[in-house]
This record gives C-alpha cells, structure tokens and sequence, in this order.
C-alpha cells in the first residue's frame, strides 16, 4: 500500500462515531497499562477490558492509562464506557491513517500525531505509528498500533520520584510526552543527516548509477518525514493559545517549548531537501565533466589523426603517375612526415594543456 495516501474500499461510508478499524494490524493482542502517581506515590500495574472498571482511582493522582494496540473494538468500548473517552475519539483511534489533528470534546483535549522510527538495514526507512493522546484533568489515555516507543525517558522520571513531572498534573505529563515524540523527530533526522554527511563523499568521487538512486530514496524519505511533521506545527500553535480549565497557567509555556523543538526540526528537514538538490546538482555536474573529459581527449586523438588519415588517403590514391611512388626510400619518409605531424600536434596540445 501506498505511503502517501492509505484509503480502501471498504472504508468509505462508515459512520463517522463507528469503532471501525482502518489501518495494518500491528498487534495480536492488546495491552493496556496504568500509571498512577503522585508526588509521594507510584502504582504500576496492566489491566484487561474486564479489570478496567474495579480499577481503584487515587484521589488527586494522575492516571495514565497506555493502550499497544488499537484494532480490538471490545477494549476501546471498554476504555470509552468505563473512562468517559468520547466516541468520537475511540473512532479516531481506529484510524491510524488519519492525518495528525486537535480536537476538543467539552473540555477533554484530543490529539492525534505520527510517531517515527527508522527501520532496516542496508536501506532504512523511515516508518510511522499513529499516536493519540486524550486529556482530561489529570487522566491521560495514550494509545499507540504495537507495544515498544520512545515514552521510556518519561517513565524513568516518574519512577526516580524526584522530578517535576511528581509535582505536576497530567498537563504536564500530556506536554512530556508531546516533548519526547518530537525529540524523537529529531533523532531520526539526525540518523538521515550521517547518512547524507556519507553520500556527499561519494557524490564527489563516484558517478555510479546507484547514487543517483540513493539521492531519489532520501528525497523520498524526506518527503515522508515532511508529511508527518508538517500539521504538527499548526496543532502546536494551537496549543500555545489554550485557555482550557483542565490546564495549568504554564500550558501555553509547555507548548512553546515543544514547538520551538520541532520548530528546529522542521528547519533541519528544509536544509537536508535543499541539499539534496545540491547533491543531485552536483552528481549531474560531476558526470558532465568526466563526460566532457572523455570527449576532449577523444577529441584531441581525432584531430591528430585527421592530417594522417589526409596523408594516407592521397597516397592511396589510384593514379599511375605519382612521383614519390618512383623513390627508394618514399615509404619510409611518408611514415617519417606523419610521425612529425603527430609529434608537432601532440605538443601543440599540451602546451595549450588540453591533452
């Protein structure tokens, strides 16, 4: 299927509220995991769809509550009965196609963004996974299409105890998570940029076919990266303009700081393309001037064996009377002239350095 545009068949005429999964099935079962803290307590634990409403709630913790795997209709009912998380939402997780967007149900935040990772070998690519964070208060619901992600930093500070993020509501966990996502941004560019930093060593020194495929399939990637990156800015400066009661005075400061982060980024991913254009320029240069190499000494062959051939051609002419044909020596110093002329050619051209 398509990287660009993922749509089927089937998929037109649902309902826009119906628990319908489009996307790849990345999961065979889905797991549900729960963190509640505190600034003096931490509870980890995973929950099924039948656990989900006997699970205990602490009183002004945060409850974050992280899904691997969206397919499964009957655990996103029991997420959406049991939590109050809108319909509406539950079937936007469903989409993992969906472009990256902001939503708000009363005063629940939705959001939905693309999380990256490059993948392969020999030749990497550069993968998305829908994800979507659902806020309220101090509950956050995350869910992601398979387990395994780039939220581990932020676990690690819950569980040290002594970090902010203790202190804080599920705001700041929402803008955490946010933050980490789009470091994540950062990484993969970066992992491009070594690769890239190597190609233009063989750009220069090679004209082999295969760069200019290389120079065609980072572009290609690139163009993937900008696709998932570019509606992120415009969620984001949303972001910084939100008035919500859910969230804390310092929201809008949380989003600026992410966005500049992804505002670097996104001006990273603008110098990477335009370089690519640079290197294609250049390998198309470099080729043009071997090319041009090749035909001046070809060339310059040519032209010195135009007065041989010229010499050779009247001698071998039909004619009975000519008088070099009467002499002893007249092949020996045919042989000698046009040696002459090559010798007086050769160093014509390179004293004008064009052999």
């Amino acid at each position: 299927m398509p990287r660009f545009l993922k749509h089927k068949k089937e998929d037109t005429g649902q309902a826009p509220d119906a628990l319908y999964f489009r996307g790849k099935k990345r999961q065979e079962k889905p797991i549900l995991t729960l963190m509640r803290y505190d600034s003096a307590k931490l509870d980890e634990s995973r929950v099924s769809a039948k656990e989900l409403s006997e699970v205990s709630t602490m009183e002004d913790a945060v409850h974050w509550y992280n899904l691997y795997g969206v397919h499964d209709d009957s655990m996103l009912s029991a997420i959406g009965d049991t939590l109050g998380v809108n319909q509406l939402a539950l079937s936007g997780v469903m989409d993992t196609y969906a472009r990256p967007q902001i939503k708000w149900f009363g005063e629940d935040l939705y959001i939905s963004l693309k999380m990256l990772s490059l993948e392969g070998r020999d030749e990497r690519q550069v993968h998305s996974e829908n994800l979507v964070l659902y806020l309220r208060n101090n509950l956050l619901v995350t869910f992601q299409e398979r387990e395994g992600d780039v939220f581990d930093p932020v676990r690690k500070r819950i569980r040290s105890g002594r970090r902010r993020i203790r202190k804080s509501g599920g705001d700041y966990l929402f803008f955490a998570l946010l933050d980490v996502v789009v470091d994540n941004y950062g990484f993969v560019l970066s992992a491009i940029g070594e690769e890239l930093e190597a190609l233009e060593e063989r750009v220069f020194s090679s004209t082999a076919p295969e760069i200019r495929q290389e120079i065609f399939r980072y572009k290609k990637e690139l163009s993937f990266l900008r696709k998932q990156i570019r509606p992120i800015r415009d969620l984001l400066q949303l972001l910084t303009k939100v008035e919500a009661e859910d969230l804390s005075p310092d929201a809008a400061m949380y989003a600026r700081e992410v966005q500049n982060t992804l505002e670097h980024v996104y001006e990273v991913l603008d110098s990477y393309r335009d370089l690519l254009n640079d290197y294609f320029t250049t390998y198309h240069t470099v080729l043009t001037d071997r090319l041009n190499d090749t035909m001046r000494v070809l060339t310059v062959f040519s032209v010195i064996f135009i007065p041989l051939t010229f010499i050779a051609g009247v001698y071998g002419t039909n004619f009975r009377h000519i008088p070099e044909l009467s002499w002893a020596n007249g092949y020996y110093i045919m042989l000698g002239v046009m040696a002459f002329v090559a010798l007086v050619m050769v160093f014509y051209f390179r004293r004008r350095r064009w052999l």
